[in-house]
């Protein structure tokens, strides 16, 4: 058996070109063949403001200055290639979905096929097959995990849900810079390590312009330089090692302080204004955060159809004990890490602690201190595609420890790609229409305000009006404290002309924000209050208005278009029920 874990500039020379063509060819059959119910799927929720409500996005000719017009129009101008990739798609299939779900299964399908070449990389760093049995079991491992996790249903939220391409889109081009940077240092040939270095550079530059996530690839990178490229040489080669860990200590030592102790710049930019708007502060959401990363790695375990959804209405971690487990949650991270770099510290088994690793380094831009939402299953796309990599090399090693034949490996494999598979499938219908959506949703997360003003708003969209009013019924019992979710109910019931209930919910909006109510809820309670003939609200209102913001003139705050039955709008009928 070969155990030289030397390697050219390309490890492809282990599988056949006829081989690794058909390898790559079933991926991409399989996985399109698994996502085609998805080509009829619409448009959801962040799909609009980012394209398409964005009329300079919307090209009938590739005219050059239309294009730059509808790239500086985009939400986020800096993210450059998915938004031209949105331009693109809508002048192609004229507005058409269809063209938008193309697209994304096509990222996927290469991302399917990048972790295979991936994963025969980092298969081959660790132990290189000598014979040819070898060599066809590890093509085999790198086909099944690439597969399995390409099949693997919490991916589907970031393939059918278009506006998160931006996920799909950043993963490949930091895995290819990753690859490219591997290659480039684990090849002889000073030519060839110039090629792969440019390239990783290129493809880190892609990245960088097109999600923000990418900002942590240096740290990819630092890591897959101990961790892949010197798994089995000596930690510290050159003088600079000890102070590139030194450096990179004393900066996280540094965010640390400057976040929880001495409420520096980063406190400030992290910790005050960006949760001004969220029901949960920094350090809950670095609590709950700990139970989502072992939520979603429990779905990878158990993937279920009923446990992937959009909503999932998780409990926030107040503390360390509320919930129970969020202790044990922050513990076993902890543990994750220690784990990690230990492994990371052992010749011969940095590989592990790297794949370790990984996955954390990569959660911290969605997973810590930035007020994002608590959780969404695309954020785990690029970090499972690690996880699946050190599941094949835990394969690997037994495969050579007990020589396995590929034989066993298919039939271990095949059974687990059909469930994966039949998950995925199963609830690809749900992302069909905004309904569709939505029930899928409210019946996900039963509890969740949010999922049932969704799908009320949906069929307020279809014109489904007495649907639309039950589920914003339900979704009001629900939201209690949820000042997002109740705006959006107070404006739709104004929407409807129902001033009663829009002004029931606002009085509730600004008691939740006695000491600070913003400016628009409380003109809106003397607005609706007027038209409901409410002095005593109305008085409420002007008074704090007065108090608080006294440059609005008061006098000027009318209805455009008085109801024209009072009694009407003013009933309460709807949310008393």
């Amino acid at each position: 058996m070969n155990t030289n874990n030397q390697t050219t500039s390309t490890d492809m020379g282990i599988i056949s070109q006829k081989s690794l063509f058909a390898y790559m060819l079933a991926i991409s059959l399989i996985v399109l063949a698994s996502y085609w119910g998805a080509i009829p799927n619409g448009f959801h929720f962040d799909d609009y403001p980012n394209f398409v409500d964005v009329q300079d996005m919307h090209l009938s000719s590739l005219d050059w200055d239309q294009f730059k017009m509808g790239l500086e129009a985009a939400r986020i101008p800096e993210r450059v290639l998915p938004n031209a990739t949105f331009i693109i798609d809508w002048w192609r299939g004229g507005g058409n979905s269809k063209a938008f779900q193309q697209t994304n299964i096509l990222i996927h399908i290469l991302n399917s096929i990048l972790l295979f070449l991936f994963i025969i990389k980092i298969l081959t760093l660790k132990q290189q097959p000598g014979s040819s049995t070898e060599k066809q079991a590890l093509a085999y491992l790198a086909f099944a995990f690439s597969l399995l996790w390409a099949l693997h249903p919490i991916q589907l939220q970031g393939v059918t849900y278009v506006v998160q391409r931006m996920a799909s889109m950043v993963s490949l081009f930091m895995l290819l810079s990753t690859l490219s940077y591997v290659y480039a240092r684990t090849t002889t040939a000073w030519h060839n390590r110039f090629i792969w270095l440019v390239t990783s550079l290129f493809f880190g530059f892609l990245a960088f312009h097109t999600k923000e996530n990418s900002w942590i690839l240096p740290l990819l990178l630092l890591a897959a330089e101990y961790g892949v490229v010197r798994h089995s040489k000596q930690l510290f080669r050159w003088w600079f090692d000890r102070y590139i860990w030194l450096f990179s200590g004393l900066t996280f030592l540094y965010i640390i302080l400057d976040i929880f102790i001495i409420n520096g710049p980063l406190s400030v930019r992290f910790g005050s204004s960006g949760y001004i708007n969220r029901d949960f502060n920094m350090n809950e959401r670095l609590l709950t955060q700990a139970r989502v990363i072992w939520f979603h790695l429990s779905q990878l375990a158990f993937p279920l159809p009923s446990r992937f959804s959009l909503e999932h209405n998780f409990p926030v971690s107040s503390n360390l004990t509320t919930p129970l487990t969020t202790l044990p949650a922050v513990l076993g991270i902890a543990a994750w890490s220690l784990a990690g770099f230990t492994l990371l510290l052992r010749k011969q088994l940095r590989l592990y602690g790297f794949l370790l690793l990984a996955p954390l380094i990569l959660l911290i831009p969605e997973s810590t201190v930035v007020a994002l939402e608590i959780i969404f299953e695309h954020r785990f796309y690029l970090p499972s595609m690690i996880i699946f990599t050190l599941c094949a090399v835990i394969a690997w090693q037994l495969v050579l420890q007990h020589n396995l034949r590929i034989l066993l490996l298919v039939i271990l494999s095949l059974p687990v790609g059909a469930v994966l598979a039949y998950a995925t499938i199963q609830r690809i219908p749900d992302w069909r229409t905004p309904i569709s959506l939505g029930q899928a949703n409210v019946k996900a997360a039963s509890d969740s305000a949010r999922a049932w003003f969704n799908l009320g708003h949906a069929y307020r969209e279809a014109g489904i009006r007495e649907s639309a009013l039950e589920n914003y019924a339900t979704a009001y019992k629900l939201a209690t404290n949820d000042r997002e979710v109740l705006e959006r109910l107070a404006q739709e019931y104004a929407n409807y002309s129902y001033y009663g209930n829009a002004l029931k919910i606002v009085v509730r909006i600004n008691q939740i924000n006695v000491r600070a109510p913003l400016p628009r809820h409380l003109i809106w309670q003397k607005e609706w209050a007027d038209s409901c003939d409410n002095h005593l609200l109305a008085a409420q209102a002007t008074e704090a208005l007065k108090n608080k913001y006294p440059w609005i003139n008061t006098d000027q705050i009318t209805l455009t278009t008085p109801p024209k039955d009072t009694a009407l709008v003013c009933e309460t009928t709807l949310l008393d029920k």
